[in-house]
């Protein structure tokens, strides 16, 4: 919800997996980062206007783990971890 404020640092960053939610407006990506093998952060093309710097960045810095297919079961999980 974005109700909480960490930080890691670049180091403990394992990586980043990209996902795809087709909504209404259209279709929008997905950018999580990893740490022990569990999200972190989520970053999103529709809420970030920053999105696609960001994107080269996170590129540039952590390794690619792929595609993860949208689950809206985990997004909800997640909300309440």
């Amino acid at each position: 919800m974005g109700l909480q404020t960490k930080s890691y640092k670049v180091s403990t960053i394992e990586g980043w997996k990209y996902s795809y939610l087709s909504a209404r407006g259209g279709t929008y990506e997905y950018l999580y980062l990893y740490k022990n093998g569990q999200k972190v952060v989520k970053i999103s093309q529709f809420y970030h206007k920053n999105y696609d710097e960001v994107k080269r960045y996170v590129k540039t810095v952590f390794q690619s783990l792929g595609y993860e297919k949208f689950s809206y079961i985990d997004e909800f999980k997640e909300a309440f971890k």
